[in-house]
């Protein structure tokens, strides 16, 4: 992830793509800088993305935490539009969703600059909605303020940005309300000091210190699926509660890829699991004549469409699929990770 500007290829790769379109009225040009300012509360990873013409480029990733202004571009590019898209890391039980996306453009999941992103040659990057870059009053491109539902101003989206990381490093800050009480500042001390930083630190290693706490807070508990595999992964997941079974899926789990099924700590009796590998066509991989999933032979009722079910009688009669699950005890367990192999 980088955290400054890094348009070089970028602005080549554009000059190229219009200088192959002679006649073409580029407007506006991003001149001197451009920058995103994020009052979301949230740590964003954005891309930006140039059409000219028919074609359009796009890179990725700029790392904006909360309560900060990043220059990601520091040089004229000129295109006919620009677009940006945010995600956030996976510590986040939710997430702002734009509002006004607009065109479906390729992004990668690392680091990544990609000629003609209006659609992606390569299967193992995915299309994702973009949002237009706005302009000024007098019609440039300077920078564009993300913000969430809260309205909150810079400082207060530092401040609930801390709160929320620390609330999901399971270090108690009070209301994640962007508001620097005592609370907040006792939870930030006492994960300083868990963690060995010190109040002089940046807001960088900071924030990236909180966003591996929660992330190993989260896999603490709940379940956690991580793919292991060349392919992608859909899996389901269930859980056994006073007789009744709760079974929820699909989780699309890419190559190399973790993905948290179930967020809230695991009660119950039992936990079910059910996964089965696909090609970069959308199909089942199949290895020796046999599907590659992983189940067993616990059988409860499943959809190919994503769903949630907890009455797992009659599967066939009412249209479902009948699918093996394994069936294993949560015991005392908080927290579980499955990791889908093959064996050699």
């Amino acid at each position: 992830m980088r955290t400054g500007a890094w348009f070089t290829g970028f602005a080549l790769l554009v000059a190229s793509m219009i200088g192959a379109l002679p006649g073409t009225s580029p407007r506006p040009a991003m001149a001197g800088e451009y920058k995103l300012c994020n009052q979301t509360g949230y740590i964003l990873d954005a891309a930006l993305a140039v059409q000219v013409g028919q074609t359009t480029a796009s890179q990725g990733w700029f790392r904006i935490y909360p309560g900060q202004c990043q220059v990601i571009l520091s040089r004229t590019l000129e295109g006919e539009r620009y677009l940006v898209y945010t995600r956030t890391p996976d510590a986040y039980d939710n997430a702002p969703i734009p509002s006004d996306a607009s065109d479906m453009i390729c992004v990668a999941r690392d680091d990544f600059l990609i000629a003609g992103a209006e659609r992606c040659a390569d299967p193992s990057n995915q299309l994702v909605s973009f949002s237009d870059v706005t302009e000024d009053a007098a019609g440039e491109v300077g920078q564009t303020i993300l913000t969430g539902q809260d309205n909150m101003d810079i400082e207060q989206a530092r401040i609930a940005g801390l709160q929320r990381l620390l609330a999901n490093a399971n270090f108690d800050p009070g209301d994640i309300d962007g508001n620097d009480g005592e609370k907040t500042e006792q939870a930030l001390e006492a994960f300083r000091r868990r963690v060995g930083i010190t109040a002089s630190a940046t807001d960088a290693t900071l924030f990236e210190a909180l966003l591996a706490a929660a992330v190993d807070g989260a896999r603490a508990n709940g379940l956690t699926y991580c793919n292991d595999t060349e392919w992608t992964i859909f899996a389901a997941a269930g859980i056994t509660r006073d007789g009744t079974t709760n079974v929820e899926g699909w989780f699309e789990l890419p190559a190399g890829d973790c993905v948290q099924a179930i967020r809230e700590p695991l009660s119950g009796d039992l936990l079910h699991s059910f996964a089965q590998a696909h090609d970069s066509n959308g199909f089942p991989v199949i290895q020796n004549g046999v599907p590659v999933r992983w189940g067993g032979d616990h059988e409860l009722c499943t959809k190919p469409t994503p769903f949630e079910i907890s009455d797992h009688s009659n599967c066939k009669a009412r249209g479902l699929n009948i699918t093996g699950f394994t069936a294993e005890d949560i015991g005392d367990s908080r927290g579980r990770i499955i990791r889908f192999r093959v064996r050699q």
